[in-house]
Protein backbone atom coordinates (compact mmCIF):
# COMPACT_ATOMS: atom_id res chain seq x y z
CA UNK A 1 0.00 0.00 0.00
CA UNK A 2 3.11 2.48 1.06
CA UNK A 3 5.66 1.81 -1.36
CA UNK A 4 6.82 -0.48 -4.52
CA UNK A 5 8.69 -3.42 -5.32
CA UNK A 6 10.71 -4.02 -8.48
CA UNK A 7 12.62 -7.07 -9.26
CA UNK A 8 15.33 -6.86 -11.81
CA UNK A 9 17.75 -9.88 -11.82
CA UNK A 10 18.80 -11.07 -8.83
CA UNK A 11 18.08 -7.82 -6.97
CA UNK A 12 14.68 -6.06 -5.38
CA UNK A 13 14.64 -2.60 -5.62
CA UNK A 14 12.13 -1.87 -2.82
CA UNK A 15 10.86 2.04 -2.12
CA UNK A 16 8.57 2.50 0.73
CA UNK A 17 6.26 5.85 0.99
CA UNK A 18 4.19 7.76 2.99
CA UNK A 19 0.20 8.78 3.03
CA UNK A 20 0.70 11.70 0.63
CA UNK A 21 2.51 9.00 -1.82
CA UNK A 22 6.22 10.82 -0.95
CA UNK A 23 8.97 8.29 -1.31
CA UNK A 24 11.14 8.54 2.12
CA UNK A 25 13.32 5.31 1.80
CA UNK A 26 14.82 3.16 -1.02
CA UNK A 27 16.39 0.29 -1.28
CA UNK A 28 18.25 -2.72 -2.79
CA UNK A 29 18.29 -6.21 -1.71
CA UNK A 30 20.31 -8.50 -3.36
CA UNK A 31 20.21 -11.99 -2.78
CA UNK A 32 23.07 -14.65 -4.48
CA UNK A 33 22.74 -18.16 -4.14
CA UNK A 34 25.90 -19.71 -2.84
CA UNK A 35 28.54 -22.02 -5.02
CA UNK A 36 29.10 -25.76 -4.15
CA UNK A 37 27.37 -29.02 -4.08
CA UNK A 38 26.04 -29.25 -0.73
CA UNK A 39 22.51 -27.20 0.60
CA UNK A 40 20.64 -24.37 -1.24
CA UNK A 41 22.54 -21.35 0.56
CA UNK A 42 21.61 -17.60 -0.10
CA UNK A 43 23.74 -14.22 0.67
CA UNK A 44 21.64 -11.63 1.21
CA UNK A 45 22.90 -7.77 1.47
CA UNK A 46 21.29 -4.52 0.67
CA UNK A 47 22.31 -0.85 -0.07
CA UNK A 48 20.39 2.74 -0.03
CA UNK A 49 18.88 3.35 -3.26
CA UNK A 50 18.14 6.63 -5.15
CA UNK A 51 19.88 8.72 -2.22
CA UNK A 52 17.54 7.61 0.35
CA UNK A 53 19.67 6.94 3.49
CA UNK A 54 19.26 4.92 6.73
CA UNK A 55 18.68 6.27 10.34
CA UNK A 56 20.79 3.91 11.38
CA UNK A 57 23.86 1.95 9.21
CA UNK A 58 22.59 -0.39 6.78
CA UNK A 59 21.72 -4.40 7.62
CA UNK A 60 24.49 -6.20 7.55
CA UNK A 61 25.31 -9.45 5.04
CA UNK A 62 23.91 -12.51 6.40
CA UNK A 63 23.57 -15.99 4.91
CA UNK A 64 19.60 -17.74 4.84
CA UNK A 65 19.03 -21.28 3.93
CA UNK A 66 16.62 -22.65 1.11
CA UNK A 67 12.89 -21.66 1.65
CA UNK A 68 13.73 -19.47 4.75
CA UNK A 69 11.61 -16.15 6.05
CA UNK A 70 13.40 -13.64 7.66
CA UNK A 71 12.95 -10.02 8.75
CA UNK A 72 15.22 -7.81 7.79
CA UNK A 73 16.04 -4.86 10.31
CA UNK A 74 15.75 -1.75 7.90
CA UNK A 75 16.26 1.14 10.11
CA UNK A 76 15.91 2.20 13.58
CA UNK A 77 15.15 5.67 14.52
CA UNK A 78 17.80 6.64 17.61
CA UNK A 79 15.05 9.24 19.32
CA UNK A 80 12.40 6.27 19.87
CA UNK A 81 14.17 3.45 19.33
CA UNK A 82 11.55 2.38 17.23
CA UNK A 83 12.48 -0.49 14.04
CA UNK A 84 11.26 -0.60 10.96
CA UNK A 85 11.26 -4.46 9.37
CA UNK A 86 10.73 -5.89 5.53
CA UNK A 87 10.28 -9.33 5.28
CA UNK A 88 11.21 -12.25 2.53
CA UNK A 89 10.70 -15.30 1.80
CA UNK A 90 13.83 -16.72 -0.33
CA UNK A 91 14.10 -20.22 -2.15
CA UNK A 92 14.52 -22.49 -5.00
CA UNK A 93 11.66 -25.16 -5.63
CA UNK A 94 10.19 -24.65 -2.43
CA UNK A 95 6.58 -23.78 -1.20
CA UNK A 96 6.43 -19.63 -1.16
CA UNK A 97 3.25 -18.63 0.80
CA UNK A 98 2.36 -15.56 3.11
CA UNK A 99 2.51 -15.36 6.96
CA UNK A 100 -0.96 -15.99 8.57
CA UNK A 101 -3.26 -12.87 9.40
CA UNK A 102 -3.16 -11.14 12.35
CA UNK A 103 -4.80 -8.08 14.25
CA UNK A 104 -1.67 -6.25 15.00
CA UNK A 105 1.69 -5.27 13.53
CA UNK A 106 3.65 -8.61 14.85
CA UNK A 107 6.78 -7.82 16.86
CA UNK A 108 9.95 -10.03 17.24
CA UNK A 109 10.27 -11.56 20.47
CA UNK A 110 13.71 -10.97 22.74
CA UNK A 111 15.19 -14.20 22.31
CA UNK A 112 13.95 -16.84 25.53
CA UNK A 113 11.01 -15.38 25.40
CA UNK A 114 8.44 -17.59 26.89
CA UNK A 115 5.94 -19.31 24.87
CA UNK A 116 2.60 -20.74 26.63
CA UNK A 117 0.79 -23.67 24.99
CA UNK A 118 -2.05 -24.18 27.71
CA UNK A 119 -4.34 -26.56 26.99
CA UNK A 120 -3.81 -26.50 23.31
CA UNK A 121 -6.19 -27.78 20.28
CA UNK A 122 -4.76 -28.02 16.91
CA UNK A 123 -6.48 -27.27 13.73
CA UNK A 124 -5.80 -27.80 10.24
CA UNK A 125 -7.13 -24.74 7.70
CA UNK A 126 -8.31 -26.46 4.52
CA UNK A 127 -11.84 -25.58 2.72
CA UNK A 128 -12.95 -26.53 5.84
CA UNK A 129 -11.61 -26.09 9.40
CA UNK A 130 -10.38 -29.47 10.61
CA UNK A 131 -9.59 -30.55 14.55
CA UNK A 132 -6.33 -32.71 14.03
CA UNK A 133 -5.36 -33.14 18.09
CA UNK A 134 -5.86 -31.40 21.30
CA UNK A 135 -4.09 -31.37 24.74
CA UNK A 136 -5.65 -31.04 28.51
CA UNK A 137 -2.22 -30.22 29.46
CA UNK A 138 0.08 -27.63 28.92
CA UNK A 139 3.75 -26.69 28.50
CA UNK A 140 6.02 -23.67 28.40
CA UNK A 141 9.63 -22.83 27.05
CA UNK A 142 11.82 -20.92 24.65
CA UNK A 143 11.85 -24.05 22.80
CA UNK A 144 8.55 -26.39 23.31
CA UNK A 145 6.92 -28.82 20.85
CA UNK A 146 3.18 -30.96 19.43
CA UNK A 147 3.62 -34.37 18.64
CA UNK A 148 0.14 -34.46 15.94
CA UNK A 149 -0.72 -38.23 15.62
CA UNK A 150 -0.43 -39.40 11.91
CA UNK A 151 1.36 -36.21 11.07
CA UNK A 152 4.58 -35.45 12.96
CA UNK A 153 6.25 -33.19 15.21
CA UNK A 154 5.68 -29.62 15.17
CA UNK A 155 8.73 -27.38 16.95
CA UNK A 156 8.35 -23.77 17.80
CA UNK A 157 11.12 -21.29 19.31
CA UNK A 158 10.82 -17.65 20.19
CA UNK A 159 14.34 -17.17 18.66
CA UNK A 160 15.92 -18.23 15.10
CA UNK A 161 17.73 -21.95 15.08
CA UNK A 162 18.78 -24.11 12.71
CA UNK A 163 15.84 -25.41 10.68
CA UNK A 164 13.53 -23.74 11.63
CA UNK A 165 11.74 -20.90 9.53
CA UNK A 166 10.18 -17.69 10.79
CA UNK A 167 6.64 -18.90 9.96
CA UNK A 168 4.62 -19.16 12.87
CA UNK A 169 3.03 -15.68 15.21
CA UNK A 170 1.40 -15.83 18.76
CA UNK A 171 -1.09 -13.84 19.44
CA UNK A 172 -3.68 -13.62 22.40
CA UNK A 173 -4.84 -16.86 22.76
CA UNK A 174 -4.00 -18.25 19.09
CA UNK A 175 -0.68 -19.75 18.03
CA UNK A 176 -1.13 -20.08 14.04
CA UNK A 177 1.67 -21.26 11.84
CA UNK A 178 2.59 -22.48 7.57
CA UNK A 179 4.49 -25.52 6.77
CA UNK A 180 4.49 -25.88 2.99
CA UNK A 181 1.06 -25.35 1.72
CA UNK A 182 -0.97 -26.37 5.33
CA UNK A 183 -2.35 -23.56 7.41
CA UNK A 184 -2.73 -24.44 11.07
CA UNK A 185 -4.06 -22.68 14.32
CA UNK A 186 -3.29 -23.66 18.27
CA UNK A 187 -6.36 -22.74 19.93
CA UNK A 188 -4.98 -22.34 23.49
CA UNK A 189 -6.98 -21.20 27.06
CA UNK A 190 -4.65 -18.15 27.88
CA UNK A 191 -2.12 -15.99 25.91
CA UNK A 192 0.53 -17.61 23.73
CA UNK A 193 3.24 -14.86 24.99
CA UNK A 194 3.58 -12.76 27.70
CA UNK A 195 3.20 -9.75 25.66
CA UNK A 196 0.25 -7.56 24.20
CA UNK A 197 -0.06 -7.94 20.20
CA UNK A 198 1.01 -10.53 18.07
CA UNK A 199 4.89 -11.89 18.21
CA UNK A 200 6.35 -13.57 15.02
CA UNK A 201 7.45 -16.86 15.82
CA UNK A 202 10.10 -19.58 14.47
CA UNK A 203 8.53 -23.54 13.43
CA UNK A 204 9.87 -26.71 12.38
CA UNK A 205 8.42 -29.51 11.00
CA UNK A 206 9.13 -33.10 11.36
CA UNK A 207 7.77 -36.04 10.42
CA UNK A 208 9.12 -38.10 13.48
CA UNK A 209 6.69 -38.94 16.38
CA UNK A 210 9.39 -39.27 18.96
CA UNK A 211 10.03 -36.81 21.86
CA UNK A 212 12.50 -34.10 21.17
CA UNK A 213 15.43 -34.32 23.96
CA UNK A 214 15.47 -31.67 26.71
CA UNK A 215 12.03 -29.32 25.27
CA UNK A 216 9.01 -29.34 26.67
CA UNK A 217 6.68 -31.99 24.70
CA UNK A 218 3.09 -32.12 24.74
CA UNK A 219 1.30 -35.05 22.59
CA UNK A 220 -1.62 -34.36 21.13
CA UNK A 221 -5.15 -36.83 21.35
CA UNK A 222 -7.15 -37.11 18.26
CA UNK A 223 -8.03 -39.00 14.68
CA UNK A 224 -4.62 -39.26 12.45
CA UNK A 225 -5.22 -37.24 9.64
CA UNK A 226 -5.92 -38.68 6.20
CA UNK A 227 -2.87 -38.69 3.42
Amino acid sequence: MFGTAKVSGNVIERTMTDGDNKTWLGFQLRIDRIPGDGPIRFNLSMEPLGGWGFFGQKAAPRVIENGDRILLDVLQEPGTGRRLFDSFQVGIGVDMGVLPPTKTIPQVPAAGSAIHLREPRLILHQLKAVTVGSSNSSITGASEALIVPGKGRFSFSSHAEPGYRMEAVGEENRLMFVVGNEMYSAECSGPVMDGAGAWYLWVRFEPTQEKPAKIPTLELSGQEIQK
